[in-house]
């Protein structure tokens, strides 16, 4: 998941958070190719900015309707890298989704990806994750860095308008992408890879 809304018209997101919704539509296209155990929705959701209003619906209407979230996966700013290693990874999760922490790490090591995984369990950081984590869904946060770091000026280009694509690190967003990916469709247990799909 990752909302697709900037702060206001006059900032181009491209960090804050197009980056996430590219790692979004990245793994779609990855994961159309495989069958797996659960199903994976891929959320583009709206609103976050103003106080996480579409990813809030969405979680809301899930618990109403009895649905099973094994995990949500949100990815928010993912392309600057604000402590200078291209290698670093934020994970922000709830108090009661320890377990993905771990599951985090093992992945790091399991597809020798070699990520300095830095994170947190409680003290979130006001993204999606959010409303999944109050509806009592587990959820993980993946960005750049922390939401103190973020807030106060690490990040530059944060909600101004020079939020722009040439200010990314394409490694950095690749990387935070991986991550998402990985615990998502180890949660999802796949099962098969696609005829002739690579």
């Amino acid at each position: 998941m990752a909302h697709f809304d900037s702060v206001n018209p006059s900032v181009p997101g491209a960090n804050d958070n197009a980056s996430g919704v590219a790692a979004v539509l990245e793994a779609a296209r990855i994961c159309s190719r495989y069958t797996f155990a659960y199903t994976i929705r891929f959320l583009a959701v709206g609103a976050e900015e103003i106080g996480l209003v579409g990813s809030y619906h969405y979680a809301q209407d899930a618990k109403a309707k009895g649905r099973n979230i094994v995990v949500a996966v949100n990815g928010d700013m993912l392309g600057y890298p604000i402590v200078g290693d291209i290698n670093r990874i934020y994970i922000s999760a709830g108090s009661k989704c320890a377990a993905f922490m771990d599951s985090a790490l093992v992945y790091n090591r399991r597809y020798n990806l070699n990520f300095l995984v830095d994170g947190q369990i409680g003290g979130l950081g006001g993204s999606d994750h959010e409303s999944f984590i109050e509806a009592g869904y587990p959820a993980v946060d993946i960005s750049e860095g922390t939401a103190f770091e973020i807030w106060n000026g690490m990040d530059p280009y944060y909600h101004s308008s020079f939020d722009t694509s040439d200010k990314l690190n394409a490694d950095l967003l690749r990387h935070c992408a991986q991550m998402m990916l990985a615990i998502t469709t180890e949660m999802a247990r796949p099962l098969a890879s696609l005829a002739g799909s690579r």
